[in-house]
């Protein structure tokens, strides 16, 4: 626990207990099941389940068990694993062998922990990325198909023509709508109902509800800037993520949030 206090964690997962602690309270709770996440699921499954747990644990899928006197670990589904068993069961071990396998668990790595501030690292906003990418795609794919680029013009910011200009200059033909900010884009097709039917929306009102996507765009397009602050953030960020989803969707165009081979989410501990 000395090496979670040390990194001024709010909560010690304690898992061959199947507890964790509250620093701050210093109360003991029960891990649920749920919060055992496995190592290939994507980071959007981790942020829908962090809504309603304070931490996640990385089950990196090993087995512990005792050979010879000595605690031995080894990856699962092989002779050893069925022979030893889990170590996550040998809850009636004394302190002194429940320190020891902790502290092999620990020296190889295999238990890791996700919290809020791991939502806001450069990993996990670059895995977010693509979608944000493959929505401002859709919008611009549609408003170079419906409008002429003169008819853009009066909403876009001199920095945008400007790019737009220079790109020309250099002789590469590219559409005006590959070089707008995703607030531009949101208010050309607000302000179009053919290109709002693209998309499936029956009035400027219901398209207006995306204006939010702005705000999940730009703390991922820039590093420095804090994706989620708090809880309430981390529902926003889901929801906006889905809603980005939905509209590339509605484009008949494919978009996976939760990519893995196996259900991370466990109805209860393993065996």
């Amino acid at each position: 626990m000395d090496d979670y206090r040390a990194k001024n964690y709010t909560h010690i997962p304690l898992p061959l207990d199947q507890k964790y602690v509250n620093t701050e309270t210093g109360e003991v709770h029960d891990l649920a099941p749920q919060q055992i996440i496995h190592p290939d699921a994507s980071v959007f499954t981790a942020i829908s389940h962090l809504r309603g747990d304070p931490f996640l644990l990385v089950d990196h899928r090993y087995w512990y068990g005792f050979e010879d006197g000595e605690i031995k670990w080894s990856g699962r589904n092989t002779d050893f694993d069925r022979k030893l068993g889990r170590i996550i069961s040998t809850r009636h071990h004394d302190p002194e062998t429940k320190r020891d396998i902790a502290n092999v668990v620990r020296s190889q790595g295999h238990v890791g922990i996700i919290t809020l501030a791991d939502i806001n690292s450069r990993a996990a906003k670059e895995s977010i990325y693509p979608v944000i990418a493959e929505l401002e795609s859709v919008f611009a794919e549609k408003i170079e198909e419906e409008l002429d680029e003169i008819d853009i013009v009066p909403y876009l910011s001199s920095k945008t023509i400007d790019r737009w200009s220079e790109a020309k200059e250099e002789g590469l033909g590219m559409h005006i709508s590959e070089f707008m900010e995703l607030s531009e884009i949101l208010s050309v097709v607000g302000d179009h109902e053919t290109l709002r039917a693209k998309f499936d929306y029956n009035s400027k009102t219901e398209f207006e509800e995306t204006g939010g996507l702005v705000h999940l765009r730009n703390p991922i397009m820039h590093l420095s800037r804090t994706l989620v602050h708090n809880r309430k953030d981390l529902q926003q960020t889901v929801d906006r993520i889905e809603r980005c989803k939905d509209i590339i969707e509605r484009a008949d165009r494919d978009v996976i949030l939760e990519n893995y081979s196996h259900d991370p989410w466990l109805s209860e501990f393993p065996d």
